[in-house]
Parts: structure tokens; sequence; C-alpha cells
């Protein structure tokens, strides 16, 4: 009898060990994912706090929170973008490239960090930089208008009016609503005398926003030329009330005779 409760107590024992190096391990693994998980759920959360000190224009707060990120994972290509987004902000162009450049660098395939560091590159200066930067960006997500409307402005910048137009002309392919683009391309045809459809351009602005302010003032210079001095009066002078630049001269110019 002994020699059998001692063998079922050496098998309890046994099962006892099993069952608590089983418990353990588990319990380690669900710790370290637990561990896992909650450093991703903080990075999130303090990108997303960054992503919103950016919209309220408090960038030195909003490197705080992406510092932090960082911090955890140094190889987060997210936050040395938008890292990088607000050291533009606070026109620091130098921290600003370092970080697009190493957002790039940590993930390739992602066109945001290309189309900013284009931005930056027109802010220093650099517009073939820029361009090769936008071309870029387009490879990788060409289904994004915007990108199309900012290669384009850059070609109406640097008078490559041919280019500028297809550019224009994609983006709004792509989406319709764009207004920068469909403001782009309608000082192009006003640069081309075809008042018309500049006209035509501009009311769909103010359509989709009435608070575009330069919108009334390219409307009322094509309402001039195409010979409708009330219209164009009025909305030279909505422009002129909405502080667009010029507008006060051209209220002058072409109402106040």
């Amino acid at each position: 009898m002994q020699k059998i409760t001692s063998h079922f107590t050496n098998i309890f024992r046994k099962k006892t060990m099993i069952f608590y190096k089983t418990f353990f391990k588990n319990t380690i693994y669900f710790v370290i994912v637990l561990i896992f998980f909650s450093c991703q759920n903080s990075e999130k959360n303090f990108l997303n706090e960054g992503k919103k000190l950016i919209k309220q224009n408090k960038p030195e707060q909003a490197i705080d929170y992406f510092n932090k990120v960082i911090q955890q994972n140094a190889n987060n290509a997210e936050a040395f973008n938008l890292r990088g987004v607000a050291y533009f902000n606070l026109q620091d162009y130098t921290n600003s490239l370092q970080d697009y450049s190493k957002a790039i660098q940590l993930n390739e395939k992602n066109y945001k960090p290309y189309n900013n560091r284009a931005i930056l590159y027109l802010a220093m200066q650099k517009p073939d930089s820029a361009l090769e930067d936008y071309n870029k960006a387009i490879i990788l997500s060409p289904d994004t208008a915007s990108l199309y409307t900012y290669r384009g402005f850059l070609y109406y910048q640097t008078n490559k009016i041919k280019e500028a137009k297809k550019d224009f002309e994609k983006s709004l392919l792509l989406n319709p609503k764009d207004k920068e683009a469909l403001f782009n391309q309608a000082n192009i045809l006003f640069s081309e005398q075809s008042f018309d459809k500049a006209k035509i351009n501009f009311q769909k602005i103010i359509s989709l926003d009435k608070d575009f302010a330069r919108a009334y003032y390219g409307l009322g210079l094509s309402e001039f030329y195409l010979k409708n001095k009330k219209n164009a009066c009025q909305y030279l002078e909505k422009a002129k009330k909405m502080n667009v630049p010029d507008a006060e001269i051209a209220f002058k110019k072409y109402c106040e005779k």
C-alpha cells in the first residue's frame, strides 16, 4: 500500500512540475506579447497625439511625441516623416531633410516622405531635386491626384507649361474636385487668353469652396476681359474684402472710373 501511495505521489509531483513549467512558459509568452502590443499601442497613441498637435500648429510639442516614438522604435518610418513635417513647419530645414531622408531609408515604398521632401526642396530653392522626388512619388502612387497637382505647379513655376497642363489634366481626371489643380489650370488658360474657359474653372472652384478667395480675383479679371464689367467688379470687390493681394489695385483700376 505504501509503495502504491509513493508511486501516485511521484506521478502527482511530475504532473505538477509539468503543469508549472507549462504555466510559467505560457505566462512568460503572454507577458512578452502584452509588452509588445503595449509598445505598439503607445507608439500609435504618440503618433496620433503628434498629428493632432501639427494640425493645431504646435510643431514643437509634436516633436516631443515623435521623439518618444523613435526612442521606443528607431525603425518607425512614419515617426521620422512626421517629425520632418514638424521641423519643416518650424523652418528647420536641416533637421527636416534628415528626417525625410531617414524615413525614405526605412521605407522606400511609401510615397509620402518623397512628396514632403520635394516640398522642402522647393522651399530650399532646389527645383531639380524637388522634381526628382515628385517623379519617385508618382511612380510609387500613380493614382494620387495631388502629386500631379504639385508637380504641375513646379512645372508651371519653371515655365514648362506643356508639362504643367498635362499634370493638371491628370490630376483632375483622378479627382475632378481638386481645387488647386482647377486654379492652376485656370491661370494657364487665362495666360493663354482663354478667358471663357478660365471663367468656368474659377466658377467650379467657388462652387466647391466659397472661401477660396483667389478664385474670386481670377473670376473678376476673366469677366472683365469678357466685357462683363458689372460682374467683374462684383467679384473683384469680393476678392478685395477677402484681402487677396492685388485685388484692391485691380478694383481701383477697372471699377473706379
